[in-house]
């Protein structure tokens, strides 16, 4: 074990495990090796050939006494570059978080750039363009073109109700909200002449027997009353 008869005998030797977690053996590799620098004041240079850091590889290289080229492909074959390892050390001396390049950097999501109208209750259409749903089927012909509600919303896909499926956000319309136009109200005129007005149920015929109540215009001098629907019976 070692780095070689030569360098043995001037150096404190660092190494590097290969069963197991790479990111987890890789931090605790470069954790022992700042250990040391700070117990014995080695300083952060790196493969120079004086006092410092150097690997398994530049010792076979420049000192000889062994042939032994790790790290280097170890680490290639994990992400690691020469450099990569030596900026690590100068960080883990720091006291900055080393990222391994088996665990990226953990970075904040960019909020996809939902309209503000996709909301639950919109009413959308989906898109004669759209083809499959966000879960991967095919969205069929008879869907495109048609009117639905938005039941639930994701960052990129909506629920849409009567077919109950998740189609994404790019594959849908936004109705434009239709303005009820005014209501006009109207009136019926019950005449002050008129000494009684028949009144009927929803449900019938407006015929005598039918009668429910009556009113009396006369006793007020006329009634009018707001029109709320018209009812409309067919003759048979």
């Amino acid at each position: 074990m070692g780095c070689g008869s030569v360098a043995n005998r001037y150096a404190i030797h660092v190494e590097l495990v290969r069963k197991g977690n790479f990111t987890k053996a890789y931090g605790n590799w470069l954790d022992e090796a700042v250990y040391y620098a700070k117990q014995y004041n080695i300083p952060m240079t790196f493969n120079t050939g004086k006092k410092g850091f150097v690997t398994h590889a530049w010792v076979s290289d420049q000192l000889g006494g062994t042939n032994h080229q790790d790290p280097i492909a170890w680490l290639k074959q994990n992400g690691v570059s020469m450099t990569q390892l030596e900026k690590g050390l100068k960080a883990k001396y720091r006291g900055d978080t080393i990222v391994s390049p088996s665990t990226p950097p953990v970075t904040e999501t960019p909020k996809p750039n939902v309209p503000s109208n996709i909301v639950v209750g919109a009413k959308v259409k989906v898109l004669p363009s759209a083809k499959k749903y966000a879960t991967g089927q095919a969205i069929q012909a008879f869907i495109k073109g048609s009117q639905y509600t938005i039941l639930q919303t994701k960052a990129d896909r909506v629920r849409l109700s009567g077919i109950n499926s998740w189609v994404y956000n790019r594959d849908v319309e936004v109705m434009k909200a239709t303005v009820a136009p005014p209501v006009t109200s109207k009136k019926v005129y019950l005449p002050a002449t008129a000494s009684t007005w028949r009144i009927y149920g929803l449900t019938v015929s407006p015929i005598k027997v039918n009668t429910k109540a009556f009113l009396k215009p006369a006793k007020f001098g006329g009634l009018s009353y707001t029109i709320l629907k018209k009812t409309w019976f067919r003759c048979i």
